[in-house]
């Protein structure tokens, strides 16, 4: 979290967007949740914004945790809550409602779909806020980057750091022999 807030405050340039890359098992939506607190404490107004229901349940679940008290926007459901949990297809469709209070903090979970046009449409609507992006892989399946985006990145501990840290556990790995005959297995359409 210190990267993060080090990343918004570093130089003579003012940073609106950072991307966060750990891998997944890491922690993301802990850390996001508790830097979202941070700005909460301090009066701004926060999105925590998802493409999914899953994503949007953990989220909650990780604010509730925290003991923070957030609003939710998904189908059926709105808020005025200076915390927000959003679905990104619904909040792209209701900006009209949140012109006249505004995010600080807009914090995209699973950012490396943020280059897609309802994505773009919410974080360039407000370029004022402040944009944390979370990703394990911080590039589209495309392999094009997220570099219009996204102004810096700061790239976390890896897999094999975290597990010597005891932050996860070793992985047991479980896979075929390798002596497979494939000789009678053909080949159809490059499969």
């Amino acid at each position: 979290m210190d990267d993060i807030r080090t990343k918004y405050r570093s130089g003579s340039a003012l940073v609106l967007r950072v991307l966060l890359q750990l891998p997944t098992g890491a922690g993301k939506t802990f850390i996001f949740c508790r830097v979202a607190a941070g700005a909460f404490a301090k009066g701004k107004r926060v999105w925590l914004l998802g493409h999914r229901a899953e994503i949007l349940e953990q989220i909650s679940a990780a604010l509730y945790a925290l003991g923070i008290e957030h609003g939710l926007v998904a189908a059926g459901l709105d808020t005025n809550s200076r915390i927000i949990v959003a679905s990104i297809p619904t909040m792209a469709q209701r900006l009209a409602r949140y012109r006249d209070a505004p995010p600080d903090l807009i914090v995209v979970d699973e950012a490396h779909h943020a280059v897609a046009g309802s994505w773009r449409k919410i974080l360039n609507a407000f370029p004022k806020a402040r944009i944390l992006g979370v990703t394990a892989t911080p590039e589209r399946l495309d392999g094009r980057g997220l570099g219009d985006v996204f102004e810096t990145m700061i790239i976390g501990p890896d897999v094999a750091e975290l597990t010597r840290q005891q932050y996860l556990v070793p992985a047991v790995v479980y896979a075929p022999s390798v002596d497979v005959d494939l000789s009678g297995v053909r080949t159809r359409a490059g499969d």
